[in-house]
């Protein structure tokens, strides 16, 4: 954070240096210090493939937003309604986030289901397509 919000970085570091008992603002600064060493952190390949499949499948639900925000049906993700036909695994996959998947797809709310035919077909993923309307209810 130093390198970017310096100020803000430099009120947090004196703060910090106040709680652990030291004099704040004397010759200590956060841009005189070392960047600590990087955690040595296993890769998780079960957890990079998820993330994967699910970054390819929100690809194409951004497709359809953006289709959708172009045709002046919505303003933002978050006045849209997603309807979602995928193949079952697809399905699966995305309804294991739960009530977090609007949260992921950036939109106020996510329906599995048949689509209609103006709805945007993958041309990337096999059987799944994406159907944007306007939310109910205010952003």
């Amino acid at each position: 954070m130093a390198p970017v919000l310096c100020f803000t970085a430099e009120e947090v570091w004196q703060e910090l240096e106040r709680l652990v008992g030291r004099t704040p603002w004397d010759r200590r600064t956060v841009h005189a210090e070392v960047f600590p060493a990087p955690l040595d952190v296993r890769e998780d390949a079960a957890l990079a493939e998820r993330f994967a499949r699910l970054q390819a499948l929100r690809t194409e639900v951004y497709r359809a937003l953006e289709i959708a925000r172009r045709e002046r049906r919505i303003g933002s993700g978050l006045e849209a309604r997603v309807v979602l036909a995928a193949a079952p695994a697809d399905e699966a996959f995305l309804r294991s986030f739960g009530a977090e998947l609007r949260f992921l797809l950036l939109v106020s709310e996510v329906a599995f289901g048949p689509v209609s035919d103006a709805a945007l077909r993958s041309e990337t993923v096999s059987g799944f397509a994406g159907e944007v309307t306007a939310a109910a209810g205010t952003k």
